[in-house]
């Protein structure tokens, strides 16, 4: 968590003996489930990227005209974010950055129980360096009670909020799971997946929270056209550019 705190692109590396009488064309016939598995360690490869030349002054000249510059990416929760204060789509506030905060469910005895259902349940808490968790405690609900006091600090720099892909999967399956039986399942399929990230239930939610999201982090290419679909769907127009095939408009 370290070096990702930096910026750093951070990968485990492992390997996997396989017997030598096993036909190369055999291997390939294989399941991913069944050749990632029974890994042996090997290490982590740490790739450092640098920021391109221009890419802090053309953020500043976007700003600078009304436009909210976001962050969707890849790239892991702590990369990203280092990531997008060091580019300047989190700014200083009174001299210094805002805490990081993140979006994770959290355990029953945290929540308010006059928060609605489901999305009660979400909070954004904060980021604390060598902590996976953060301190659910401190959190802010994303139920819609508690969105005004989000808002107010973004606003006031106190602020910058994040989402992993998986936490908003786990937000919109659930806010879809109270209407529909189909998701009560823990073996939920891609196409389910994406037909919760476009419910209407869970694009009203999103819509009004996604405005105040800096970071979206370790989002699948589905996920990215939700939150797209989400920013649309609150009246913003949207511009979009990337650097690879999934970041292409559909």
């Amino acid at each position: 968590m370290r070096h990702m705190g930096r910026g750093q692109r951070v990968l485990a590396m492992a390997y996997r003996k396989v017997s030598l009488g096993q036909e190369i064309l055999t291997l390939k016939d294989l399941k991913r489930d069944n050749v990632e598995c029974n890994l042996i360690f090997a290490g982590f490869l740490l790739l450092d990227c640098p920021i391109k030349g221009d890419s802090k002054s053309v953020i500043q000249e976007l700003q600078s005209s009304g436009h909210q510059v976001k962050m969707i990416t890849g790239d892991s929760l702590w990369t990203a974010a280092e990531v997008a204060r060091q580019v300047g789509m989190v700014q200083k506030s009174n001299g210094s950055y805002p805490q990081f905060f993140h979006l994770k469910r959290c355990h029953s005895n945290t929540i308010n129980a006059s928060c609605k259902p489901v999305v009660g349940n979400f909070r954004f808490v904060a980021m604390i360096p060598d902590s996976l968790d953060g301190n659910e405690g401190s959190g802010v609900s994303v139920a819609a009670s508690d969105v005004d006091r989000l808002k107010e600090m973004v606003d006031n720099g106190d602020a910058s909020l994040c989402i992993s892909g998986d936490a908003l999967q786990d937000l919109v399956t659930g806010i879809v799971g109270g209407n529909n039986s189909t998701f009560g399942s823990s073996e939920v399929s891609r196409g389910e997946e994406k037909h919760a990230l476009f419910d209407p239930a869970a694009q009203v939610v999103l819509m009004r929270l996604v405005p105040l999201v800096s970071v979206f982090a370790r989002h699948a290419p589905r996920q990215k056209e939700a939150i797209v679909a989400a920013i649309n769907l609150g009246g913003f127009k949207t511009l979009m550019c990337g650097d690879g095939t999934n970041d292409m408009g559909k």
